[in-house]
């Protein structure tokens, strides 16, 4: 082609043909006749108003349906929090999966405590979305099954989406390779200006994750459907030493903890760092700058000058003695009962670009406002999970973490 801006234009109109192809083969899809709004699942009325995202308060509307049905008991706080507690045979009987799912995540959370904070079953990292993910994937296909949410992509239109882009891309390399960079860039900001455009003709105002039953269905909801909604508890806990906040989800720093059966918010922080000032470690690393620039100082110009170093290195071993001391007049070892409050991972970068994955744990003793943290091996980390009690076996000479023993089970 002698224009190469034609080319660029024409793989442009490419793609938009294609995505408003996609987007009426989407609208012609048959879907199941939908229910009125009023008999909607509570889960299903949650992902509507999220427009297609499912938000954590889909935990606390399955609650309150599933304690309408009487499988599972709720009440208030005084302070205004949802509590919940499990039914026995709760489990028993016909039940979507996604109440499935909440009422298993109650048993094993609440433990041995009358009680326990809805806000507990929320996102807590690694331990919510464990859950979560089969939550609202189950929410997502009853859903669609009745008729009110869009089936996701499927591999015709992933394909056909991902060529049309692919083309408009090797178009405009070659674009580059043919005029130069002065004129591409503004070539570039032409598409970026007919993408924008683009974009209200492809998705317009309504959501695209909705079908019309599905927006018709929402927008009752958020106004004549208010009153329709499973009624809150009224009733009060009749055990005041249970903590509910109003709002439904911790900060980022806080976790939710069981230990005694009575639950209260703890603090997360991040683990102890291992002391080095009066660590051996720390005497060899002065050593070893104070004895080498000394032998060659003594060989080049004589005692007096090798004495220099070696009399800093004194100085700083009088520094390093009672730090050292402060360091052996702690325990080696000791050992406290806890739960664990949550579990983390993180990265760690090294040289070359080579990443670690690192693995955390906080405790709860029942004392501290604050969590013990400990970075854990692979093993440990994966052989226990929130609310279970442990014993912890740790340094405080140290700061680190020598083994946690669970009950019925040898050290890990």
């Amino acid at each position: 082609m002698d224009n190469p801006l034609l080319l660029v234009m024409a793989c442009i109109l490419l793609c938009t043909v294609v995505r408003l192809a996609l987007r009426r083969r989407r609208s012609r899809l048959a879907l199941p006749p939908a229910p009125p709004a009023d008999e909607l699942p509570p889960a299903v009325v949650q992902l509507l108003l999220g427009e297609g995202k499912l938000p954590t308060g889909a935990i606390v509307a399955v609650a309150l349906d599933l304690a309408a049905a009487g499988r599972l008991r709720t009440a208030r706080s005084e302070s205004g929090g949802l509590v919940v507690a499990a039914v026995e045979g709760a489990c028993d009987g016909p039940l979507r999966e996604c109440e499935r799912l909440l009422l298993r995540q109650v048993e094993q959370r609440q433990g041995g405590s009358e009680w326990m904070p809805a806000s507990a079953l929320g996102p807590d990292k690694e331990d919510f979305g464990s859950w979560w993910q089969e939550f609202e994937a189950d929410v997502r296909s009853e859903a669609v099954a009745l008729g009110v949410l869009w089936p996701k992509p499927d591999r015709v239109e992933k394909a056909a989406e991902s060529s049309a882009l692919g083309l408009t891309g090797l178009a405009l390399v070659y674009l580059y390779y043919r005029i130069g960079m002065p004129l591409v860039l503004d070539v570039l900001l032409a598409v970026l200006s007919l993408i924008f455009l683009y974009i209200p003709i492809d998705h317009g105002t309504a959501s695209p994750a909705l079908p019309e039953p599905g927006r018709k269905a929402a927008e009752w909801w958020r106004t004549a459907g208010t009153e329709s909604r499973a009624s809150e508890p009224t009733a009060d806990v009749p055990t005041a030493d249970v903590p509910a906040p109003a709002v439904e989800t911790l900060p980022e720093n806080q976790a939710w903890s069981s230990f005694g059966g009575r639950w209260r918010v703890v603090e997360v922080g991040a683990p102890p760092v291992p002391p080095f000032w009066g660590e051996p470690g720390a005497l060899v690393m002065l050593a070893i700058p104070a004895v080498v620039p000394a032998i060659i100082l003594g060989a080049a110009i004589g005692p007096v000058a090798a004495a220099i170093p070696v009399a800093l290195f004194a100085v700083l071993f009088g520094f390093w003695v009672p730090a050292y001391r402060r360091i052996c007049a702690l325990p080696e070892c000791e050992a406290f009962d806890a739960v664990v409050v949550r579990r983390w991972t993180g990265i760690h970068r090294a040289a070359q670009s080579q990443t670690t994955t690192v693995y955390y744990c906080a405790f709860d003793d029942g004392e501290r406002a604050q969590a013990w943290s400990f970075k854990v091996d692979r093993q440990q980390w994966a052989q226990v999970a929130v609310g279970d009690r442990v014993r912890v076996v740790y340094s405080p000479r140290w700061r680190n973490l020598r083994g946690l023993i669970t009950p019925g089970s040898s050290q890990i």
